[in-house]
């Protein structure tokens, strides 16, 4: 009987142990950083996380001592994803233009059934503080849709000084486009986690990024195209202006060696007269 339960206090001790000393949640973007473990950091196998892995504390608290390196190291894992190129699709410039709309993103809807793909973005804003910038994210759909996509999006919003992190399912895009005003922010990252459950190879939707610019109050187009001339005139001007300087430099270089040459010579016939 004693050993009896003392071989099930064992065992019960050895699985409470076992318990406490498990490896805790993966980090989401919901859980407390301080209950749980990043995605690949013991092992740097990555084939199971996802950008989403990356955050924790609700994600305000988007740099914590691993970030830096795990994003770094997704990014590189990520890109290397079969339909990563063909379904991310390349970001595009923003028209800077007044009450112009960009859409600067925009994923394919081909897609290896069953696979995984993760996009990242970086869109920089320190070149339109004139404008009011209004960012919307989207799902364009086609007339009639049977495949839907399926993703996580994260963003984050820098300023100089701190970070701003919001979460959005495909679920609430699908319903309402998500529009904001990214005037007071130097630059948004927005990180794509689509799902390895897609059962299709083909998609009836897009996810989208637009960009619409609106000029702030007391700002001009044309302000920015005089100075654009008046830099462009400016260059112009010290172009011909040390055009002109070699021109003449080159002048009185050529002068000056013809002169000796002619003194040269004036000289080796006086001296010839002489004797």
């Amino acid at each position: 009987m004693s050993l009896t339960l003392n071989y099930s206090t064992s065992l019960l001790l050895l699985l409470l142990f076992f318990y406490t000393t498990s490896e805790n949640d993966l980090c989401t973007f919901n859980n407390d950083c301080g209950d749980c473990d990043f995605c690949g950091e013991s092992n740097r196998d990555y084939a199971s996380c996802d950008f989403i892995n990356l955050f924790c504390e609700q994600g305000t608290n988007t740099f914590t001592s691993a970030y830096r390196t795990l994003k770094n190291n997704y990014l590189y894992y990520f890109k290397r994803e079969k339909d990563h190129e063909i379904f991310c699709g390349q970001q595009k410039d923003t028209v800077k233009k007044d009450k112009t709309e960009t859409i600067i993103i925009k994923t394919g809807q081909s897609y290896t059934k069953g696979s995984r793909v993760h996009c990242h973005y970086n869109v920089v804003y320190d070149n339109f503080k004139k404008y009011n910038s209004l960012m919307t994210y989207e799902i364009a759909k086609s007339n009639t849709v049977t495949n839907q996509l399926k993703f996580d999006l994260i963003v984050l919003y820098h300023t100089k000084t701190e970070t701003e992190a919001d979460l959005f399912s495909d679920d609430e895009l699908r319903n309402r486009p998500y529009r904001i005003d990214v005037t007071g922010y130097d630059e948004v990252e927005l990180f794509l986690d689509f799902k390895e459950i897609n059962d299709y190879s083909h998609f009836d939707e897009n996810f989208n990024v637009k960009v619409k610019l609106n000029l702030k109050e007391g700002q001009t187009e044309e302000e920015e195209e005089k100075e654009s001339s008046s830099g462009i005139a400016a260059l112009f001007g010290e172009i011909f202006g040390g055009i002109a300087a070699l021109g003449i430099i080159a002048a009185i270089v050529c002068c000056c060696c013809n002169r000796e040459e002619k003194t040269y010579v004036v000289k080796e016939k006086s001296a010839c007269i002489i004797y």
